[in-house]
């Protein structure tokens, strides 16, 4: 259907931005309108500017599918922002990368408009992705268990955990926070299990320190097993694997191991540091108001601080 069609079949939607701002008016003339659209006007100018900004914050922090498109003028951009708030950003490259699977042939017999909800479309896109991605990352997963219809990994590096996990709500397949996967692999056993045929995926994860088994579906609510589609032979196999297995990181790489190491050592020094707050005047280097607001103002024996030398000592390059 063609843009000219869509607009005459949707007049609703076809709004001039001065007949609302003329709403507010309470004259019933024209009196108090042009005043009222030099301060949208002025608002538009700001909007503008933290637009802008939010622009680069996304294009340095996440490479994303497609970039935030353009308005013709200020309000335009603000509209635009606005859309993109009600559409949902991942939803909008989601949207685009199925565009880019359907061209190269990943997606076929699928046309767009036959999905009810962003999530069915998601399920195809992540499948297409796994298809594109799955040579590559073979060696980045621990193969548990396939057939024609299930198929079900171990991911073992944090980008397998994001395409293998495509198009779910979960933490551990999270662009922006890496700690998840991180903690969720040293602490027991993270599997993610597919339905090859239509798109469902469950997140299944061993604590090893509560030995419990927990079932996530895909939008990241915990459910029972029962509730899950996967057939009980297979989710009985896969819980005595778990059961019986070591935590993901064992079989991490040493690249991968490298990373996590960095990364936690990274995260636990930041909440290591503490933030102190100094009254005016005070001696930032005063250490004595601080030990007794904190309660270390008692003195400290020589046994205790050797002890702590000798935990600390190893761990410190000189």
């Amino acid at each position: 259907m063609g843009k000219r069609e869509l607009k005459e079949q949707n007049k609703n939607l076809e709004i001039h931005v001065v007949d609302l701002i003329d709403k507010f008016n309470p004259s019933g003339t024209n009196k108090y309108t042009s005043f009222l659209t030099k301060i949208l006007q002025n608002k538009l100018e700001e909007e503008k500017k933290r637009v802008k900004k939010g622009r680069l914050r996304t294009i340095q922090n996440v490479v994303r599918v497609f970039e935030r498109p353009k308005g013709h003028d200020d309000l335009e951009d603000v509209l635009i922002s606005y859309l993109m708030e009600v559409y949902g950003r991942e939803n909008i490259d989601a949207l685009h990368s199925f565009h880019k699977h359907s061209q190269e042939n990943r997606i076929t017999g699928k046309d767009i408009n036959s999905y009810k909800s962003w999530e069915e479309m998601q399920k195809d896109v992540a499948l297409a992705t796994l298809k594109q991605n799955q040579k590559l990352l073979e060696k980045e997963v621990q193969k548990v268990f396939e057939n024609d219809e299930w198929l079900i990994v171990r991911p073992l590096t944090v980008e397998s955990s994001l395409t293998y996990g495509a198009g779910t709500k979960w933490c551990t397949a999270s662009r922006h926070n890496k700690e998840y996967f991180y903690r969720y692999s040293k602490n027991g056993v993270l599997c993610y299990a597919i339905n090859k045929n239509d798109g469902d995926k469950y997140g299944l994860f061993y604590d090893m320190q509560n030995s419990e088994l927990s079932i996530w579906d895909a939008p990241d609510r915990r459910i029972d097993s029962v509730e899950s589609s996967i057939p009980f032979e297979i989710m009985s196999n896969t819980y005595k694997f778990m059961k019986n297995e070591k935590p993901n990181y064992t079989y991490f790489s040493d690249l991968e191991k490298e990373k996590c190491d960095k990364y936690y050592s990274e995260v636990k020094m930041e909440e290591l540091i503490p933030t102190v707050d100094y009254e005016e005047g005070q001696n930032q280097f005063d250490l004595e108001p601080l030990t007794e607001e904190y309660g270390y103002a008692e003195e400290v024996s020589d046994e205790i601080c050797d002890e702590i030398d000798e935990q600390v000592r190893p761990n410190l390059e000189w």
